[in-house]
């Protein structure tokens, strides 16, 4: 007996064919149809990323505000609700402070003020600012009072000090022999700055321990001529003083200055009797040709004008004080 494989005859598989086939065109067929239908796709609504900016209305012109004047203020222009609106300003107060509607009240100064509101809501916000403009009034006018009658001014009078006349007078004191005694001038004051210039002015003070029959003589030395002019009492009675009694007591004269805006010395001396006749005789000469070239430190012991003489022997320096002549 042979073996024989196995084969499928036609008769068999023919009918089996056409069932294939059909059941496989249906599930194709259901395929097709289900993915013929589009899968939905969710649509996201859009979401506010940012406030569009406010705008703010003035009730009223905002360029001209007087101090303290007041003007409503509302914003507008950011939709929605549950929105706060802040506002601010460089200057001035709100009521209230918060909201769409404020009343803005100006400062008392003027100058430009910058007004600011901010609109917030979730974390989010926008913000508008506009510039108001205060004018101060001008100010009122003031009567102006007529203007005071003032008294005359003076011209300064230069400073003159102790060190202006010391620093030219080249010796002090003069001593030229050896008289006891003290002399104290009591007018003109040391530093007085009053002195009339080219006019008589009393010297007065007072001496002690002078012997008698001496003599008493008043010097007026000028800083600028560096000369030491000697005064006299009177040159109608005599060219020499009185001479000393040997008591204590005052003494008077008058003396004169020479130029103004000068500093002068009043020197006191007491003289022996033949400096004192030498002195009254040289003013004498003086006299004759009406030019007083007065003494010099150290000049000759006698001369003829205009020279100057220089002191004679026999004369003590006693007292001094410094003036300015005005």
């Amino acid at each position: 007996m042979k073996n024989v494989a196995p084969t499928l005859s036609a008769k068999s598989y023919l009918p089996l064919k056409p069932a294939f086939l059909l059941s496989t065109f249906y599930m194709l067929l259901v395929l097709a149809c289900v993915s013929s239908v589009a899968t939905p796709v969710p649509t996201l609504l859009p979401t506010l990323t940012s406030f569009p900016d406010p705008i703010i209305f003035t009730i009223g012109s905002c360029d001209e505000l007087a101090p303290g004047a007041q003007i409503p203020l509302a914003v507008t222009g950011v939709p929605g609700s549950g929105i706060v609106y802040t506002w601010s300003a460089s200057a001035g107060v709100f009521s209230p402070p918060v909201g769409m509607n404020v009343l803005y009240t100006a400062p008392s100064a003027g100058g430009d003020v910058i007004i600011t509101v901010v609109a917030e809501k979730g974390g989010q916000t926008s913000d508008a600012m506009i510039t108001c403009t205060v004018i101060a009034p001008a100010p009122l006018p003031t009567d102006t009072p007529p203007p005071a009658t003032l008294a005359p001014t003076l011209p300064a009078i230069p400073t003159a000090t102790k060190w202006t006349c010391t620093s030219y007078r080249p010796q002090k004191p003069i001593e030229k022999g050896n008289i006891p005694g003290e002399v104290k001038i009591d007018k003109p004051a040391q530093g007085a700055m009053d002195i009339p210039a080219r006019a008589s002015v009393q010297a007065a003070g007072t001496s002690t321990g002078i012997p008698e029959g001496k003599y008493l003589w008043l010097f007026v030395y000028s800083q600028k001529a560096d000369r030491y002019y000697p005064q006299t009492m009177d040159a109608l009675t005599g060219w020499q003083p009185d001479p000393t009694t040997g008591q204590d007591g005052g003494w008077l004269i008058n003396i004169s200055f020479g130029a103004p805006q000068e500093c002068f010395e009043v020197i006191v001396m007491v003289a022996e009797l033949s400096a004192s006749q030498s002195i009254a005789d040289q003013l004498e000469a003086w006299a004759a040709v009406n030019t007083y070239s007065g003494y010099k430190l150290n000049g000759p012991s006698s001369a003829n004008p205009p020279e100057s003489p220089g002191f004679p022997d026999g004369i003590v320096e006693k007292a001094s004080v410094e003036v300015w002549a005005k």
